[in-house]
């Protein structure tokens, strides 16, 4: 009789280890003494001392070891975060910078530098130091001294964990004088620019950035908008260096290496080293390490003649990178490369087998995009508020093509940066990829996106419902398809529940972004939108998306045009706009409803514009104000949403788009409750 469950010891442990790491935030985010972890080992001495009782010794073991690994986690994680909201310089005062550069790039705002091993005033920082506006000079390895202005990083900006923190990106500086380099040497680094020279000096501009994203997964080069329309084709990936780089690598050497009779044994050990090495020149990204480590596992089971496990393989992976960076566990990016490989190890199979008349590499093809495609949902949904309906078909048939596209530019890009002569082959070699951009930008996946839902409980019963749909637990067929019944009729009522407010009552959410935020009314009717100055479009599709409100009732602009732009390209489609009536006159959308008034009601809710940059709302007996400045009318309200403080408005909770909440207050029938990037969410007694 088969197991219902094959039970993977790795997979247990970076489970664990997972799970503490995420304890640890939790505890570091609501400032909860850490020593309740300890409450975890006398439960563990509990179980184990029961296991071994009923002579279960293997058991105990298990338990003793599975605790011991969470509290690590915990434990990692916990200091890690502390250790970064520390305080080593007063926030905003003026030091004497040095330091050496880490790396260097570019965005649209112009080029940044990240230094390392930086001192202040002559005293060593514990963190790394970004800056904006950077000298095009600077180069990787490049020895500085500076007078700057040094800002500390809040760990929690906005209500979530600042993306900078996993690598330990501390500070952010505004130089005061000239910048004194001098040349230093960085083997990688030295690589990079030579890589990025020879593209650029032999391709356009974007395509030379396109590229050098897909050899060393740096896109801040790429332009937004071809960067976008990757991201909505659903073939982003190919900018994250992974499996299918590292994979490319390690297995074209590999072969090569065998074919002429060099041994498996050497072959492997020269394979990982030249993929180590290159993983090195992409700056040991995660994504890239996981892979690393993966084809790492492979090489010794093939050694070995033990039989290779995806699940485990990954299991190891993830054990080893959140153990040395327990931060990792939150980026997207991580998220995204592990959630891929585990659907593919879940999955894959199961399609191929279902497709046995299909030849087997067009089955293989057709799993691993459809196995991937599901496994990054809801990581997508949640991240970026996004699916693209069009990954499925252009993974299938794009990434065969990408696989040989990476493989001639990086031969090509090899030769050409010792010969430059040979810059021709780089020309070449980019014809099709060119080509794929091309049609990329033309194609319109913008109107192909699945958007709407995805945050909160949605994710992990997904994963559930995608676990037992696996082979990897072993069910009677009618006995599966009722637990993936139940799931799909749990998640079914659980985005009903978030997407429409109960029969009655109202709730109340906003999220803060760069200074400025939105804030989200709903109530049986319909959601409005409050959008103030300073919010970006990035920041309003995510808050919208993550409480289920891809399509509003109503916007109310608290703000000007740049408002009503940030709106526009955020995406969301709302036909009914609201503006103060006394503002300048605004076109920026078509196909709506532009309204100019002092006072309106939409969904149950009263609004009235006090100035331009205010708004109040009343919602059954109280009153929200939302306060795009500090330039507000005397107003007296129960709840105050603003950018900046404005004391001229009585009210009893201030909320600041631009600080972290994470406590609660009651008051008559309201609670406020932190919840995610969210900054308060109102739920009254007669809401679902």
């Amino acid at each position: 009789m088969k197991k219902r469950i094959n039970l993977r010891y790795p997979v247990f442990f970076a489970a664990a280890l997972c799970a503490g790491v995420f304890a640890g935030y939790i505890a570091a985010f609501y400032n909860i003494n850490a020593l309740w972890l300890i409450a975890v080992v006398p439960a563990t001495a509990v179980f184990s001392l029961a296991a071994a009782i009923s002579a279960k010794v293997k058991a105990a073991v298990i338990i003793i070891t599975v605790a011991a690994v969470f509290s690590v986690g915990a434990a990692l994680s916990f200091t890690t975060l502390k250790s970064y909201s520390r305080a080593e310089i007063t926030s905003g005062g003026v030091y004497a910078v040095s330091g050496e550069v880490e790396n260097t790039g570019a965005t649209d705002y112009g080029g940044y530098v990240i230094l390392k091993n930086v001192k202040a005033d002559g005293k060593k920082l514990h963190g790394k130091v970004y800056f904006a506006d950077a000298p095009e000079n600077l180069k990787t390895g490049y020895k500085v001294e500076f007078s700057a202005k040094l800002e500390q990083y809040d760990a929690f900006p906005f209500g979530k964990l600042n993306y900078r923190a996993a690598e330990n990106i501390k500070y952010g500086c505004t130089p005061l004088d000239e910048i004194s380099a001098r040349s230093g040497f960085s083997l990688f680094g030295s690589i990079r620019d030579r890589v990025r020279e020879t593209l650029y000096d032999n391709l356009g501009e974007n395509t030379a950035a396109i590229c050098y994203a897909m050899l060393t997964g740096d896109t801040n080069g790429v332009d937004d908008g071809s960067l976008t329309a990757f991201r909505y084709g659903g073939i982003a990936h190919i900018f994250a260096v992974s499996g299918l780089h590292i994979g490319l690598v390690y297995g074209a050497l590999y072969a090569l290496l065998v074919k002429l009779r060099a041994g498996k044994g050497p072959s492997s050990v020269v394979a990982l080293l030249f993929s180590a090495f290159y993983s090195g020149v992409c700056g040991f990204t995660l994504s890239s390490v996981r892979a690393l480590i993966m084809c790492a596992v492979g090489a010794a089971a093939t050694l070995a003649k033990r039989k290779y496990d995806m699940l485990n393989s990954l299991a190891v992976a993830v054990f080893i990178i959140v153990l040395f960076s327990p931060l990792s566990l939150f980026t997207i990016g991580f998220r995204l490369s592990v959630s891929a490989v585990f659907s593919i190890a879940l999955l894959s199979g199961r399609i191929v087998r279902a497709l046995k008349k299909v030849p087997r590499k067009i089955s293989s093809s057709v799993g691993a995009s459809l196995s991937a495609t599901a496994g990054t949902a809801p990581v997508m949904l949640s991240g970026f508020g996004y699916l693209s309906g069009a990954g499925v078909a252009l993974n299938i048939i794009v990434i065969p093509v990408i696989s040989i596209i990476f493989g001639g530019i990086f031969a090509c890009v090899c030769v050409s940066t010792v010969i430059p002569a040979a810059g021709i082959l780089v020309k070449i070699s980019a014809l099709p990829l060119e080509a794929l951009l091309s049609f990329v930008l033309a194609c319109g996946f913008e109107n192909a996106l699945i958007t709407g839902f995805g945050s909160g409980l949605f994710t992990p019963l997904y994963f559930v419902g995608l676990i037992l749909l696996s082979d990897k637990i072993n069910l009677k067929r009618k006995t599966r398809l009722c637990a993936v019944a139940a799931v799909a009729g749990l998640i079914a009522l659980y985005c009903v529940a978030r997407t429409f407010a109960g029969f009655s009552g109202y709730s109340v959410t906003a999220a803060g972004s760069n200074g400025g935020g939105v804030v989200i009314f709903k109530s049986k009717s319909g959601a409005v939108a409050v959008v103030t100055q300073g919010a970006s479009p990035s920041a309003v599709r995510e808050a919208l998306y993550s409480n289920y409100c891809s399509r509003l009732r109503a916007v109310v602009i608290v703000g000007g045009e740049n408002v009503a732009a940030t709106v526009k390209n955020s995406g969301v489609y709302c036909k009914n706009v609201y503006i103060f009536e006394q503002s300048l006159p605004i076109k920026p959308f078509s196909d709506i409803n532009l309204h100019y008034a002092d006072k309106f009601t939409e969904c149950g809710f009263s609004f009235d514009f006090t100035s331009a940059g205010c708004v109040t709302v009343r919602a059954g007996e109280r009153i929200f104000t939302v306060c795009a400045d500090g330039g507000a009318p005397n107003t007296v309200c129960d709840v105050l949403f603003t950018a900046v403080e404005a004391p001229q408005i009585t009210t009893i909770r201030t909320v600041l788009f631009s600080a972290r909440e994470n406590d609660s207050l009651y008051f008559g029938d309201a609670r406020f409750v932190y919840l995610r990037q969210l900054y308060a969410l109102s739920r009254f007694p007669d809401i679902f």
